[in-house]
């Protein structure tokens, strides 16, 4: 399979040496995650796989990564953007998660600090000419997700979401599609664990499946609880789906579940290189740090 440095690495290596000048001198670039918190586990692969990828390519010692913690919260990443460009010099920028990236991007605009979101939030990108998303629209996830719901002729379905921004624009763009009636529709914050009550009301609506639109390890927890109350339909779902450590966890809970996630067929030596490298498997979103 092909590596995906050359297709995302290159054309922010060649502007960036650009802005390095004629003597191609290191040019330093920001990269903003999650390296605490609830989603580090997501942030410290997408910084694993930035290194990987510096590595990897030919000319990946012109660059200086400097990693700042976003804790997954706005204000922490603005503040760490602000560092990143006014104390350290970093020529541009690189954020993860739709909570962080709006933040960002507001900030790096009126600069004209190139700014690369590892997010599928549309506010990111609004009104915006120096920021660039790297990850699908919600648009295109709800699409796949309408026409499985069709295709497999759903009467109704309850939704749970972790109330957080990515989580939340596939939500709404199934409730707005109104291509299945909506039983139940349930946000849950990121740390809640207990979803015993929720799943007793599932099973009284009786939907014909359930979109768990949630962050791990809530998929796993809220799988098991569901179940245990003698839900028996479909559980389906969205990219954190893919983690193998989620769908093991769950055990015969997701047995028959189905999700839609990122392209990543092209990512096989990537995932091959980051388990020898790491000795665990990435989540997808580590992709796009490659």
């Amino acid at each position: 399979m092909k590596s995906l440095s050359g297709l995302f690495f290159w054309p922010i290596f060649a502007y960036f040496t650009a802005l390095g000048g004629a003597q191609a001198q290191t040019v330093k670039l920001g990269v903003i995650t999650p390296l605490s918190g609830p989603v580090s586990w997501v942030g410290e692969s997408v910084k694993n796989a930035v290194l990987l990828a510096q590595r990897d390519h030919p000319r990946g010692r012109n660059f200086e990564f400097i990693f700042e913690d976003s804790q997954f919260i706005a204000k922490t990443s603005l503040t760490a953007a602000k560092k990143l460009v006014e104390l350290d010099g970093a020529k541009g920028l690189i954020v993860f998660g739709s909570t962080p990236a709006p933040a960002v991007s507001a900030f790096a605009e009126p600069s004209r600090i190139p700014n690369l979101g590892i997010c599928i939030a549309e506010e990111f990108l609004k009104g915006k000419d120096y920021s660039f998303r790297m990850m699908p629209r919600p648009a295109v996830f709800n699409e796949q997700v309408v026409a499985e719901i069709k295709r497999r002729a759903y009467p109704s379905v309850a939704i749970v979401t972790t109330s957080q921004d990515g989580m939340l624009a596939l939500r709404d763009g199934l409730t707005a599609s109104k291509a299945v009636e909506i039983k139940l529709d349930q946000e849950v914050l990121p740390d809640e664990r207990d979803f015993k009550s929720l799943s007793a009301r599932i099973a009284v609506a009786k939907p014909g499946a359930v979109y768990a639109v949630l962050l791990p390890p809530q998929i796993s927890i809220f799988s098991k609880q569901l179940r245990e109350v003698g839900f028996e339909g479909d559980i389906f779902g969205a990219p954190p789906f893919i983690l193998k450590e989620e769908r093991e966890s769950a055990g015969s809970a997701l047995h028959g579940s189905w999700f839609v996630s990122f392209d990543d067929e092209a990512a096989d030596k990537f995932y091959a290189d980051y388990e020898r490298e790491h000795r665990t498997t990435p989540p997808p979103e580590a992709i796009y740090g490659y």
